[in-house]
């Protein structure tokens, strides 16, 4: 391996299917951004043929791109080693669980609760088993603080392709995060970080990561991390 805050309302647009269905259309003639050169009958009719108003969208794109934010956030503190700016985003009840690979289980893959995670970090010489290695076997052991810098390896996906509730990247291990973490029953949302590898490599040596998401009382809190990669 290689060494803005939202309304309840608005968060809800992003993890539900249905998005904020039935907001009032006069906000849309007050709008600062509407000009004589739309017709406003004709764009409400395109987004009503996809179930959405013109304010649905713009709430949806405002909740995406907090989400997007606070991934990002994520993501720079675990590439710095920041590791207690990522502590306050992991969900308050059912803590963080990390998977080594795309196939997540539940039962199995380490979990830590917010105040776990802020202990452990500090512990460097309590280990813990993470998972089996792909192609070697071997188990994978070792402390929380060395797992998230070598394994988790966050800053090779400082200038990822990113996306919401779809992943990148395929080999030959199960992709099962969809059916842990169903966003489509606007439970969860799943903001895909990936490294498309190199050239010299044939792209071989992509990685991908997967910070999961689940709203709570009104916010969005980190629940899993789940890393990709091509294997055997």
């Amino acid at each position: 391996m290689k060494k803005s805050r939202l309304s309840t309302r608005v968060l809800a647009s992003l993890f539900a299917p249905v998005l904020l269905l039935g907001v009032q259309q006069t906000a849309l003639a007050e709008s600062s951004e509407w000009s004589d050169s739309f017709d406003p009958i004709e764009i409400v009719n395109d987004y009503q043929r996809d179930g959405l108003s013109e304010t649905d969208r713009q709430l949806n794109s405002f909740a995406k791109t907090a989400l997007l934010n606070q991934a990002t956030d994520i993501q720079l503190a675990l590439a710095k080693g920041d590791y207690a700016n990522v502590t306050q985003h992991i969900h308050p009840k059912k803590g963080v669980q990390f998977s080594m690979y795309a196939y997540v289980q539940p039962k199995k893959d380490k979990r830590f609760s917010r105040q776990q995670f802020a202990t452990y970090l500090k512990k460097s010489r309590v280990r813990f088993t993470w998972g089996e290695m792909d192609g070697s076997g071997h188990l994978l052991v070792i402390p929380l603080p060395t797992y998230l810098d070598e394994w988790v390896q966050a800053v090779d996906f400082n200038n990822a392709e990113v996306t919401i509730n779809q992943s990148q990247g395929s080999g030959n291990s199960l992709n099962n995060i969809e059916s842990v973490y169903p966003y489509a029953n606007a439970k969860f949302a799943i903001v895909d970080f990936y490294n498309k590898g190199s050239k010299e490599y044939d792209g071989m040596d992509w990685r991908a990561m997967r910070l999961v998401f689940e709203e709570y009382q009104g916010k969005s809190y980190l629940v899993a991390v789940v890393n990709d990669e091509w294997t055997i």
